[in-house]
């Protein structure tokens, strides 16, 4: 993967650990105030590990398997990788959308998904690993170079994280990966927003949503 020069216009905006006041009527100027100084310490974070030369993502986190069940008889019908931030105080919905307003989402997202497919080689052949992108790094040719193998193993849950990209676009980076055997679930708080996909893949999202042993929901995975 290519390597980028750091980013020199990304700063703190307060000392880590600095006294912030919460008294009076400031409470909401604070608050914002606490929420730009963790923004810009993650994207710092970011920024470092993602981009700097010979920067690994993977110091960031660390990587997890959520079993996923059939709700009908309570077998196993894959696993999914979950992404764990070392740094715990942040949810990791904070750090991806922290990544997209840097400009560092694709990124993120790339190296996350490249220590998930290391997890292949732990679960049995015959179920599927689950993983995480947004549409728009599923639109980054690297994205399709990096699963394209993998693809008959694999299910792809897209989870929006900003603006959404054509569906037409999107439809067209699926293809070769759906031809490959790949298949495709959206997220479920985005029910009614499902991306439109070519027909081959439409036998996803359909009735039952199956639950994982760390409390997620996932769309239908078919099989």
């Amino acid at each position: 993967m290519q390597t980028r020069q750091p980013r020199s216009d990304i700063r703190f905006t307060q000392p880590l650990g600095g006294a912030v006041q919460t008294t009076g009527g400031g409470m909401n100027h604070c608050a914002r105030n606490t929420m730009l100084m963790f923004r810009s310490e993650v994207a710092h974070l970011l920024d470092v590990h993602l981009r700097q030369r010979g920067a690994s993502g993977q110091r960031l986190f660390d990587m997890a398997l959520h079993e996923v069940t059939d709700p009908s008889d309570g077998s196993t019908s894959g696993y999914e990788a979950a992404v764990v931030f070392r740094m715990a105080q942040h949810p990791a919905s904070f750090w991806f959308d922290t990544a997209r307003r840097f400009g560092m989402l694709g990124e993120l997202e790339l190296r996350v998904v490249e220590a998930a497919l290391h997890l292949l080689a732990t679960i049995p052949t015959d179920l599927r690993l689950v993983i995480s992108a947004s549409p728009q790094t599923v639109l980054d040719p690297q994205f399709t170079r990096l699963v394209l193998r993998h693809a008959p193993r694999l299910t792809l849950r897209l989870v929006p994280n900003g603006r959404a990209p054509s569906p037409d676009a999107l439809a067209d980076a699926l293809v070769p990966l759906l031809s490959r055997g790949m298949q495709v679930t959206a997220a479920t708080e985005t029910a009614g927003q499902t991306p439109r996909l070519p027909p081959e893949a439409m036998g996803f999202v359909r009735g039952r949503v199956p639950h994982t042993t760390g409390g997620l929901a996932l769309g239908a995975l078919s099989r």
